[in-house]
């Protein structure tokens, strides 16, 4: 279980060959689009083939990146596509603004979107009916990856719609949220997984909740972490700042306590020497642990 991959460890794939891509894009002049697309569809098309190979040779570390089968919530194949997928649109949002701004582009995406969402199946079906082989059945079977993306075709076009609808663009509260993603992410991830301490809300009520507690709980769940982001700012200062100082403080006060202590008690020297000694080796070891150049990074950085 502690081998296995997350989505974190995808994302991190993804964007290192996002960026392998746009390497390849300037040394070779290829379209950084066609690129990133092309790349995406073989990840969908080589998806069924990865699932079924047996990666039971490689070390469980490796594995673990392309089966499931040791306990992996996510894999290379077929996730990564997504995001190379998502390179293509952040690639024309990026050389073309201008036409994200046309009424046109929202129509586009969430025509395509439902385009997949409606053909996808019959598009698969009728290749394994004119090929009528093993991997068209794989394809077939695997359909849905298409599906799915068409799905986040129509939210994206959804999106863009609202932004042209909106005068003055979105709130900034919501695009706060928006670029606090992996914060909300560790976050969220602690509360209900309890990553740290081993308890978390799924621990306390797993499949317990009937449907208005599950509904109730995730609109308190969403408006926590709407807050926590409103309010991230004096959380950062908290955490980078008083709580380090607040540490360091005690850890001199200790030291200046062992010290009186030690100096009152110079005749019973003899007798202490052994807790004395390992007193302050405890103080070496957290001095080690925490530097002094620690805090004062942290409080740069508050």
């Amino acid at each position: 279980h502690h081998y296995s991959v997350d989505v974190l460890h995808i994302i991190g794939i993804a964007l290192l060959l996002v960026i392998g891509l746009y390497a390849l894009h300037r040394k070779s002049g290829i379209a950084y689009p066609m690129l990133t697309g092309l790349s995406g569809l073989l990840v969908f098309l080589l998806f069924p083939i990865v699932e079924r190979a047996d990666f039971s040779w490689m070390p469980t570390t490796l594995s673990n990146f392309f089966s499931m089968k040791a306990g992996s919530t996510f894999n290379i194949f077929p996730w990564v596509g997504y995001t190379l997928l998502g390179a293509v649109i952040g690639a024309l949002a990026h050389y073309h603004t201008s036409l994200f701004k046309h009424w046109l582009m929202p129509v586009a995406f969430m025509s395509v979107g439902l385009l997949l969402h409606l053909g996808s199946h019959p598009l698969f079906l009728n290749i394994q009916q004119m090929f009528d082989s093993e991997l068209t059945v794989l394809w077939l079977s695997k359909h849905y990856i298409f599906w799915r993306f068409g799905h986040v075709l129509i939210i994206v076009g959804f999106f863009i719609f609202l932004e042209q609808q909106l005068r003055h663009g979105f709130n900034r509260l919501f695009l706060k949220v928006g670029s606090e993603t992996l914060t909300l992410y560790a976050t969220h991830y602690v509360l209900l997984y309890g990553t740290w301490f081993g308890i978390g809300l799924s621990q306390l009520w797993r499949k317990q909740l009937n449907p208005v507690e599950v509904i109730v709980g995730a609109l308190a769940f969403e408006i926590f972490f709407i807050v926590m982001i409103h309010h991230i700012e004096k959380i950062r200062h908290l955490l980078y700042k008083a709580l380090p100082d607040t540490i360091l403080y005690y850890l001199r006060l200790s030291r200046i306590m062992t010290i009186k202590s030690i100096r009152r008690s110079e005749r019973y020297l003899p007798v202490l020497s052994a807790p004395i000694a390992m007193m302050e080796d405890i103080y070496q070891s957290v001095s080690q642990l925490v530097p002094l150049s620690w805090f004062k990074r942290r409080r740069s950085i508050g």
